[in-house]
């Protein structure tokens, strides 16, 4: 998408057909949702979104400096935690100290700045749990309607995957609506397996080789992660021919590597409108096609130790959740012992041998 970082904020600037269409907006999220909504309606004739709302002012009393200040005071000083409120803080940098708590604190700013979180400053799972946390503190304090901010949880039980008519109906969608390059993310992503945004966004082209995709331990260069794992371990993955395809359709972009230019904030916009065209995808996120990978593999017949070097999961236990995809490899098992590698019993003269 044609959305650059310009002063304060972000403008989307893009061509179609000879005429140039150029909007300015506070955030990134907002100029990519103007973007994609814009290309769609002149495909289909219909009439043009309107620009970023302008604010005319209002009259709220009180800021969001004030309500940290209070949770400093009440919530973190009695508890007396050397570093409590620090991503309270940084949050309140970020939205800025004289924000509006009701604006600061609704519920779409706040996933701006979760996105902000993974994207810019690639902060992992764990830590994000933990910004959440402080920003709930806030939300008290700013006696502000409650916003639910999802935290995000290892999955219980059997997780979802797609079958392969759902994603190609992805893939078609994806086409038909000229989005090529999330169209080669998503494969790419059902195909590997690798973690959407810590490994798929972050490997560069030195780490694609002869078919392969070797994700290093967590490293840095000129300030930003590159090639990182959740675990620290280092693993190499090999692609299936459409994801070399799809690998190979992004050099033309001349980036520093095949996906590094997509956000979270831009695929979790482009999602959610794939669930509204496809409504039997509404339980489904982008990490669904990791979860996919996996389970395509076991159903398959592969084993969960391979599964779980592929899939470079820490520990086994993690492994074992789409161990009862195959219940029916037991008979295998079951074979073995009673015809294949069981000693044969044979009847010589009368009596069994």
């Amino acid at each position: 998408m044609a959305v650059y970082s310009r002063g304060n904020g972000f403008q989307a600037n893009f061509t179609v057909k000879g005429k140039r269409y150029i909007e300015q907006f506070s955030s990134e999220a907002d100029a990519e949702r103007w973007e994609f909504d814009t290309k769609q309606a002149i495909k289909l004739g219909r009439p043009l979104p309107a620009g970023p709302a302008r604010s005319v002012g209002g009259g709220d009393t009180g800021t969001l400096g004030q309500v940290l200040r209070s949770a400093e005071k009440e919530h973190w000083g009695r508890l007396n935690a050397k570093t409590g409120g620090d991503q309270a803080r940084l949050f309140v940098k970020w939205a800025g100290s004289e924000t509006a708590p009701h604006e600061a604190l609704s519920e779409e700013n706040i996933r701006k700045y979760i996105n902000y979180l993974h994207d810019e400053r690639r902060i992992g799972t764990s830590a994000i749990n933990l910004y959440k946390a402080n920003i709930s503190v806030l939300i008290k304090y700013a006696k502000v309607p409650k916003v639910d901010l999802k935290w995000d949880r290892p999955e219980a039980g059997q997780p979802r995957f797609f079958s392969e008519e759902e994603v190609a109906l992805v893939i078609q969608t994806l086409t038909l609506w000229s989005m090529p390059v999330e169209r080669d993310f998503f494969m790419f992503l059902v195909d590997t397996g690798m973690r959407p945004f810590s490994e798929a966004t972050a490997f560069r082209w030195d780490a694609y080789w002869d078919g392969k995709v070797t994700l290093q331990k967590a490293a840095r260069g000129r300030g930003e992660a590159v090639r990182r794992t959740k675990t620290g371990k280092s693993r190499t993955v090999p692609l299936t021919r459409r994801a070399i395809e799809a690998v190979e359709r992004q050099r033309v972009r001349g980036l520093k590597g095949p996906f590094s230019d997509i956000t979270k904030s831009r695929m979790v916009y482009v999602w959610d409108k794939v669930r509204q065209h496809l409504p039997q995808l509404s339980d489904t996120v982008l990490y669904t096609a990791r979860h996919t990978c996996a389970s395509w593999q076991v159903i398959a017949g592969i084993d969960l130790r391979r599964v779980m070097m592929w899939m470079g999961h820490d520990s086994y236990k993690t492994t074992l959740i789409y161990a009862n995809l195959a219940p029916t490899h037991l008979l295998d098992n079951l074979a073995a012992l009673e015809g294949q590698s069981a000693p044969k019993l044979t009847v010589v003269g009368g009596k069994r041998a």
